[in-house]
């Protein structure tokens, strides 16, 4: 590659890495001289609208991510004409690249070789303790966001650092995905690595995936750091074979060459159960099961393994990622119960234990700034969630009342309220993300819009969390039933769910059982059972979003206060929208003087903390930054959305000591929140054709449509 090739500000050089559709190349900032790695979809693939769907479905998940834990990410973009000229044609114009930090000391895989002297095998059980902790605090973040890796293995861990410790990082999110959507990619075949697949992932089961796939996969990798080879390893099998026995054979006996704690073999009957319910939920409570083992013990009867034949981890064909399109049933499960019970040592897998909850909502990791070098992070803006700032007393308050929720196994209720665009879905936002890290409790989200919409309210929050929004009530019906069922309620109970999330309209014929409510408090009655099952996991915190517009949300919620449920209500109120729903508005005052209920009035960021956010949004030029504050008055998501306003209209250049606005763009900056949404909805009514022509109601539905993706994305 010629030395002078560029892309925005990175300067191209060698190749060091090529994969299935693509190469990697080792780049250079060219302000900071900062090295970094730049993956870009190769010339024949760059047109290929699968190929690129699977690539946007990698930035989007990584860049939703910032944990040591995980390889930053600076940039993305698109190959120009300049940059395919100069590279003499090796770069296609309009392929997309990914601009990562460089980590250049190798692999997992080629670690345990080097530092365990013996093929693939762990050098010691504190090393391999490590390890497994550092993946675990790195795959509960992403969890916690959405986002599960679906190939972990140890080809795709790579090493941050020289040292006996190893300093680990996930990467390759190639085939990754947001668990509570189905993208494109997701629905393309069966993608990953055979020898660590889950069997849902196998046979294509797309609604069962979840952070229980992605800890499957690190069971393999554990009991073949363990073992020197994967579990289902033997000698000459196929790929086919291979999946065949992670569906239907039970876990082989472990024979480790690292000597390991006693219970170790039942934390991996945990992680490596058929049935995903059967396994841990969440990744933080992995951790606290493999924190509770303890120093490894040379139990009775250990031997060492023989020593094992090296073999590569991945199956590949023509060097490409092994995949195979899957319709319908795979083949050798017709017939078979796909659910095993598994021989010693693994028929009991360690009972899960609900992690203690840390007395900080303080990350023992702090977030990092992955736009730090200048000029860059253009491209991934409107992928990121906005900076949390400042706010800790706030953050205080909701942390202290989900510990007293998991003390006294007892409801509380924080309704937070403020000025719409302050900080209130911001702040709900983080305390939901920081329980799931932490596996402090089972989450549940309502919506709701000033319009009322599909995805408003208490089915639809259920039917999100079971994984069943979108789906054919048949379908739904039987996820619905394992789910309710396995969690020890009744068929009643099952079709209760059921009619809460995919409810038959009048009229319409069902020719299964159903269930019929007669009224509202029915509906909260079977609601609450579900959240009573939920319940009996670990707390539960239920997040009501604009519950000005949610009446029947916010009378669950007081229905729950009542109960003797460990749930903790976090409701988002906005005082200027209250004003236009008197009724609601009496409904949640009512609430809010209840005994039990705390109410937090979040106010606008003070001058400093909401300089620090604007700062720290883009790295804009010191002086478009103090303007931005100056002019935002304290109101996150209107800096957020004014910034994200200026990079959709691509009014920033590149300057000196960070972006600027283009030449001759002035600051033209709104009056308010409002008004930049207004001049949003007349771009996107003019966008679509209509023009003079769009009736009020259409424009009030971008309005709500714009609005409610504003909140989310920082509000």
């Amino acid at each position: 590659m010629q030395a002078s090739v560029r892309l925005g500000p990175f300067q191209l050089c060698e190749e060091i890495g090529r994969g299935g559709m693509g190469s990697v190349f080792r780049g250079e900032h060219v302000t900071t001289g900062v090295q970094v790695a730049i993956k870009i979809i190769g010339p024949s693939f760059a047109r290929d609208e699968r190929l690129r769907a699977a690539f946007r479905d990698e930035v989007r998940a990584v860049a939703a991510l910032d944990h040591p834990g995980v390889v930053m990410v600076f940039d993305q973009g698109s190959v120009d004409a300049a940059a395919e000229a100069s590279s003499g044609g090796k770069l296609a114009e309009g392929a997309p690249f990914l601009v990562m930090e460089l980590l250049s000391h190798g692999t997992l895989r080629e670690a345990v070789r080097a530092e365990g002297g013996s093929p693939g095998a762990a050098p010691s059980w504190s090393w391999l303790r490590a390890a497994l902790l550092d993946l675990l605090d790195a795959l509960a973040h992403a969890h916690a966001r959405g986002v599960i890796h679906r190939d972990i293995k140890p080809g795709n861990v790579m090493l941050a650092g020289p040292g006996a410790r190893p300093t680990l990082k996930l990467t390759d999110f190639g085939i990754a995905h947001r668990f509570d959507e189905v993208s494109a990619s997701a629905r393309s075949g069966l993608v990953g690595t055979p020898h660590y697949m889950a069997p849902e992932q196998i046979e294509g089961r797309l609604s069962e995936l979840g952070p229980w796939t992605d800890l499957y996969a690190l069971g393999c990798l554990a009991y073949r750091l363990a073992a020197s080879r994967p579990p289902f390893w033997e000698a000459d099998s196929s790929a086919t074979e291979i999946l065949r026995r992670h569906v239907v054979s039970p876990l082989p006996p472990l024979q480790s060459r690292v000597p390991v704690p006693d219970g170790f073999g039942a934390w991996l009957g945990g992680m490596l159960a058929k049935a995903p319910e059967q396994r841990f939920r969440f990744a933080a409570d992995a951790a606290a099961a493999l924190l509770d083992l303890g120093e490894a013990a040379l139990a009775e009867g250990w031997h060492a393994a023989p020593r094992p034949v090296h073999l590569d981890e991945e199956v590949t064909r023509s060097g490409a990622r092994f995949t195979l399109a899957v319709e319908g049933t795979v083949p050798w499960t017709e017939g078979v119960a796909p659910r095993h019970a598994e021989p010693a040592p693994y028929a009991e897998p360690t009972p899960p234990r609900l992690p203690a909850l840390p007395p900080t909502w303080q990350a023992s990791a702090p977030p990092r700034r992955s736009d730090a070098l200048a000029g860059t992070g253009l491209g991934l803006f409107a992928l990121r969630p906005a900076p949390l700032v400042g706010r800790e007393r706030e953050r205080d308050a909701l942390w202290s009342a989900l510990a007293a929720v998991r003390a006294e196994r007892a409801p509380r209720v924080v309704v937070l309220r403020g000025a719409t665009g302050v900080g209130k879905t911001r702040l709900a936002d983080w305390v939901t993300t920081r329980a799931r890290e932490v596996g402090a409790a089972n989450v549940l989200t309502a919506l709701h819009g000033a319009a009322p919409g599909g995805a408003d309210g208490l089915g639809p929050m259920f039917a999100r969390f079971l994984r069943t929004a979108g789906l054919p009530r048949k379908e739904a019906a039987s996820i619905t039933a394992a789910a309710v069922l396995g969690r020890g309620g009744t068929g009643f109970d099952a079709l209760a769910v059921l009619e809460l999330t995919h409810p038959v309209s009048d009229g319409a014929s069902d020719h299964g059982r159903r269930v019929r409510f007669g009224s509202a408090r029915e509906r909260h009655a079977a609601a609450r059972c579900f959240v009573a099952l939920l319940a009996r996991e670990r707390p539960v915190l239920l997040r009501v979003e604009d519950a000005q517009w949610g009446p029947d949300a916010v009378a669950f919620v007081e229905l729950l206060r009542t109960s003797a449920l460990p749930v903790l209500g976090v409701l988002g109120i906005s005082d200027d929208a209250s004003a236009e729903r008197p009724s609601e508005a009496h409904a949640v005052a009512e609430l809010s003087a209840r005994p039990g209920v705390e109410t937090i009035a979040v106010a606008p960021l003070d001058e400093g903390r909401h300089a620090a956010l604007v700062a720290g949004l883009l790295g804009l030029e010191r002086g478009l930054a103090e303007d931005v504050a100056r002019r935002t008055s304290g109101n996150p998501l209107f800096a957020v959305q004014l910034v994200g306003d200026w990079v959709e209209r691509g009014l920033l250049d590149v300057g000196a000591t960070g972006f600027v606005l283009r030449a001759g763009v002035g600051a033209d900056v709104p009056d308010d929140i409002h008004a930049l949404w207004l001049r949003r909805v007349a771009r996107a009514v003019e966008a679509s054709g209509r023009g003079a022509e769009a009736s009020a109601a259409e424009r009030a539905a971008v309005a709500s449509a714009i609005e409610r993706a504003a909140a989310l994305g920082g509000g």
